[in-house]
């Protein structure tokens, strides 16, 4: 799954915002908002079988594939293009 999901823009939804994150092969992370102009930055790692993203403070998910280029995270889901 790393491999599907690093180095390609993965579009997200929540149940209140939707965006695009963008895991890069060094452990950073870009992330913007729809709506928002700012671009967040920040790290992630692999814990597990989670994947951790830390912007202000650490969080880690499980993400499961739902079929094709399709998976859920938490209560969102992720599309990678």
């Amino acid at each position: 799954m790393k491999s599907e999901l690093v180095g390609h823009p993965i579009h997200w939804k929540s149940k209140t915002q939707s965006g695009i994150t963008t895991y890069k092969p060094d452990g950073t992370i870009e992330a913007t908002v729809d709506g928002d102009k700012t671009a967040y930055k920040g790290t992630w790692s692999i814990k597990g079988n989670k994947i951790c993203e830390k912007f202000d403070k650490e969080k880690c998910a499980t993400i499961n594939s739902l079929g094709g280029k399709k998976y859920s995270k938490g209560g969102g889901t992720l599309t990678v293009e």
